[in-house]
């Protein structure tokens, strides 16, 4: 996988704007030698003990301990948002049958069957029309304030939120019409105990496996909330390494500044970071389904 990542990092991006009348449009152009040449200089150079620099000329391993920490934390905090507010909202969905439990499922079916930037960029411009209406203002941008970091994590988990707890919800209503359950109730015990100390613990391998696609969620979602918060993380610096940051139409033929080194590491990391996640879920799930036999 690493190889394919190098492959493709380092691939010319030669462009040829061309304008006809009132349309521009670029050419690409494929150099193979050119392309030879860089892969040649970066192997030599991974075989001389370095992963190269950024465009600062700092050891890209220092790039990335810094742009890294920053995501891993706000992933780890949405993480948890996102299992609590996900299992809180599949027990009601699941333990009461009124208005509100059919309306709480509905919303959060509708939640995913909208684009996640259209509803990112819906709670940015609510938050900010309820500061015109005297509500106490804080930080919405940037990785400095608290209030910022805490408002990109609950963005970041707003989509994971919503699929957790359809998920947590389907495994608990399969548990349904099982016979310890029809046991339990004839002896009078109480369905918010059911919920909790036999479904939950009898789907918890089940849920467990869902942890992953949980994460390629929050993944999936994390450029988009860097971007739209400034929060400088490690999503945001592989965009930037890949030369949109900076790019405009003017810009493109000469200024178009490409960090490949940089590229392949994040890269790189955010694979390795989600092997470890898929991983850890098949260890947890092997752990939850013993103790599941045990007792």
């Amino acid at each position: 996988m690493v190889v394919v990542v190098v492959l493709i990092a380092f691939l010319p991006r030669e462009l040829v704007f061309v304008s006809e009348e009132y349309e521009t449009y670029g050419i690409a152009t494929m150099n193979m030698q050119l392309y030879g040449e860089r892969l040649s200089e970066y192997v030599a150079m991974i075989g001389s003990g370095s992963l190269g620099e950024n465009r600062y000329g700092t050891n890209v391993l220092v790039d990335l301990q810094l742009y890294a920490s920053r995501s891993l934390q706000l992933i780890g905090i949405a993480s948890i948002i996102a299992i609590f507010i996900g299992t809180a909202k599949a027990y009601f969905d699941t333990r009461y049958k009124g208005i509100f439990a059919r309306s709480s499922r509905k919303i959060g079916q509708g939640m995913q069957a909208l684009p996640d930037f259209f509803i990112i960029i819906v709670v940015q411009m609510v938050v900010l029309w309820l500061f015109r209406q005297g509500f106490p203002q804080f930080s919405l941008y940037g990785n400095e304030d608290l209030s910022a970091f805490l408002f990109a994590a609950v963005l970041l988990s707003l989509f994971p939120s919503m699929y957790f707890a359809n998920i947590v919800a389907s495994t608990l209503e399969s548990e349904e019409g099982s016979f310890y359950l029809i046991a339990a109730k004839g002896r009078g015990v109480k369905k918010s105990v059911l919920l909790i100390k036999h479904q939950l613990a009898n789907a918890l391998p089940s849920i467990v496996q869902q942890i992953p696609v949980m994460f390629m969620y929050l993944l999936s979602n994390l450029l988009m909330v860097e971007f739209l918060t400034s929060f400088r993380g490690a999503m945001y610096r592989t965009y930037q390494a890949m030369g949109f940051q900076e790019t405009s139409l003017e810009s493109l033929p000469n200024q178009m500044y490409i960090e490949e080194p940089v590229i392949v590491v994040y890269l790189t990391f955010f694979i390795s970071l989600g092997f470890l996640v898929n991983i850890g879920s098949r260890v947890m799930t092997e752990i939850v389904t013993r103790r599941r036999r045990l007792s």
